[in-house]
């Protein structure tokens, strides 16, 4: 699989990305749902109703016309229920008070029940170990809340598509931090948490072969699947939902950026974490030579 913003873009556009995607031999897309804003769609305090555009209605349509499997994402925020009574913009702060978390359950329920028809995949989330998706510093028992929640909605108004969750990156850091009070709080839980996690090995100095990442992986599956089994789950995939490389970053370059994760697909594959595995990004995100996360895709 590969992400994508292909909901984001005017309709011509949109067809020629999800055409790229199909010429290329991808069978999945991690769509990042850029025209659902939360705030866009609660622009009265408790008055949540669809305002999805036709264009990325379209784009999905044209995913699915293509025979691709679609990941999407539930990882926006609201302004008015984290203290900051305004419209902000402030999308990345996780709901983090019992307000919150009914807010965002009754947004993901508009999403789940609109673009539920397309989508084969939940994410829940995304990188919350990392401050830009986390800006007011959500806790992992926010995380598992807003996760658990979410699961309730897509059981019931998109069943038999998996809840994915965890999202975590710097799996030999911040990740670390994260993963035990996720377990702990209640992340894998029966039919209540998740019933596949989500992990980003993104390593920049080392290749994939020196790093490791396979040995990472296993690790936080293992941990991860200690309390699946007492809490009655025989099954815990794993989804890969962003890895990749920018070829700015030092000790990458041209050439490693291009090789890496070719080498990095095949050693998860063999390692049986190849099934899902979504390549960050398609489009070019820029052209600065000196930005970090210019140069993906």
């Amino acid at each position: 699989g590969i992400a994508t913003h292909a909901t984001l873009y005017r309709s011509d556009a949109s067809h020629t990305l999800v055409e790229l995607v199909s010429m290329g031999n991808f069978g999945m897309i991690r769509q990042d749902m850029d025209n659902t804003r939360w705030e866009d769609f609660e622009k009265i305090l408790g008055d949540v109703y669809f305002h999805g555009t036709r264009r990325g209605v379209r784009a999905l349509e044209h995913a699915k016309e293509k025979g691709l499997k679609i990941l999407g994402w539930i990882k926006q925020a609201h302004a008015w229920y984290n203290g900051l009574g305004k419209m902000s913009g402030a999308v990345t702060a996780m709901p983090n008070n019992p307000e919150a978390y009914d807010a965002h359950q009754r947004y993901a329920e508009v999403l789940v029940k609109n673009y539920g028809p397309y989508i084969d995949y939940w994410e829940i989330w995304n990188e919350p170990n990392v401050a830009h998706f986390n800006s007011n510093g959500g806790t992992p028992e926010d995380l598992v809340e807003i996760t658990k929640r979410a699961r309730e909605v897509i059981d019931k108004y998109d069943p038999g598509a998996p809840t994915i969750g965890m999202s975590l990156t710097h799996l030999n850091g911040t990740g670390l931090d994260w993963r035990a009070p996720l377990l702990k709080a209640g992340i894998v839980d029966g039919d209540k948490g998740i019933n596949a996690m989500s992990l980003h090995p993104y390593h920049f100095v080392q290749s994939p072969e020196e790093f490791g990442i396979v040995d990472y992986i296993k690790e936080y599956h293992d941990k991860a699947m200690e309390y699946a089994e007492k809490t009655g789950v025989e099954e815990l995939p794993v989804f890969i939902t962003e890895y990749g490389y920018s070829p700015n970053l030092a000790h990458i370059g041209e050439e490693n950026g291009i090789n890496w994760p070719i080498r990095s697909s095949l050693i998860y594959k063999a390692h049986g974490y190849g099934d899902y595995l979504f390549y960050y990004c398609l489009e070019q995100k820029g052209i600065i030579d000196y930005d970090g996360e210019d140069k993906y895709g």
